[in-house]
């Protein structure tokens, strides 16, 4: 550590604190890392989940580690520095359309890339998505909760934040993949059309009746499993029609609006949301930046044994609530939970 001069205290964490420092060789302004565990050997390191998919993931939208110190049994990581965070940019600025294509793009790109190469992020939020003061470069941060795709569950039920977590995080599902990343998205979206997050529960419980107030109901036909561990939890969902999302959210576009709607039904993967019918509108020039720069073949989802990531996910009762509705929803009912329109979709 040595090599490095402290020049700021960014934050504090439950797993550490970062700071701002310098190199004092090369005069780089970077960020730095503090784990509050101890590591006596190389060998704890290297099985830290943060550094085995920080070691795999390097993309543009991505935030870059740079070096691993370890000095008297304290380890830090060092990252290239960002100038801010997401949160922070959005209590200073109110978000255009544009900007949100840009933010979203970005996000959207080094999440493909990072579901592509086996992992899921798990605690998306607008703190982790580190950015310049301008917005126009966005990258993915703090993957200390990251797991591999390919694990097998059980999962912590207990991740991410309250207001970016999947309505089967919320039930304490631990059999969750890679869609709850894009229902985090989803609400990322729709607050920075807000200004405000858009199911700011102040428990688990209000939470779940937050989006049961926009999103209709589950039912025994619409989400089984839910209704089940709803029951195991000694809890009843309120009962709520569905509002339809341009109705919560007015200043949104149709195209978004509909990119919204995919991302709370979890319908696809971060890959196919950019790829397919919103790569003109939203993910322009992001099909480059998620293709994998280790020559490693290209293909629609991540390969689990013989099946794809998309398959794997339709085969879990769990992914999501939304998935789950939009099979039993009917177009006529305006609601979040309707089907996407075949002639518009394509």
């Amino acid at each position: 550590m040595n090599r490095y001069e402290i020049l700021d205290r960014l934050g504090d964490g439950a797993y550490g604190e970062v700071l701002k420092a310098r190199n004092l060789k090369t005069n780089e302004v970077v960020a730095i890392k503090k784990l509050k565990m101890l590591f006596p050997t190389w060998e704890e390191c290297l099985q830290l989940r943060e550094l085995k998919s920080l070691k795999v993931l390097r993309h543009d939208n991505i935030i870059q580690l740079k070096e691993v110190i370890r000095d008297k049994a304290e380890l830090y990581f060092v990252f290239e520095y960002m100038d801010t965070s997401l949160f922070a940019w959005m209590r200073k600025n109110n978000a255009k359309e544009p900007q949100i294509r840009t933010i979203m793009s970005q996000l959207f790109s080094g999440l493909a890339y990072m579901h592509k190469h086996g992992f899921f992020h798990r605690d998306i939020k607008p703190e982790n998505c580190l950015c310049s003061s301008g917005i126009e470069v966005l990258k993915v941060a703090d993957l200390g909760q990251a797991r591999e795709i390919r694990s097998r569950p059980p999962f912590t039920d207990y991740v991410s934040t309250r207001w970016y977590r999947s309505p089967e995080l919320l039930l304490r599902s631990t059999t969750y993949n890679s869609p709850i990343d894009l229902w985090a998205c989803g609400c990322i979206m729709a607050e920075l059309f807000l200004g405000k997050p858009l199911f700011a529960g102040s428990s688990e419980a209000d939470q779940m009746c937050r989006i049961c107030g926009i999103l209709g109901t589950p039912t025994k036909e619409s989400w089984p499993e839910g209704v089940t561990m709803v029951s195991q939890m000694q809890f009843k969902f309120p009962k709520c029609n569905p509002v339809p999302l341009k109705m919560a959210i007015p200043n949104a576009s149709p195209a978004a609006i509909q990119l919204m709607v995919d991302l709370l039904h979890c319908a696809g993967t971060a890959v196919s949301l950019l790829h397919a019918r919103h790569s003109a509108v939203w993910g322009a020039g992001c099909q480059a930046n998620c293709t994998p720069d280790d020559g490693q073949r290209r293909q629609k989802g991540l390969h689990l044994g013989s099946r794809t990531a998309q398959e794997a996910v339709c085969d879990n009762p769990l992914v999501g609530l939304g998935q789950r509705l939009q099979r039993q929803s009917e177009p006529t009912t305006g609601g979040i939970w309707m089907c996407p329109n075949p002639k518009t979709a394509a």
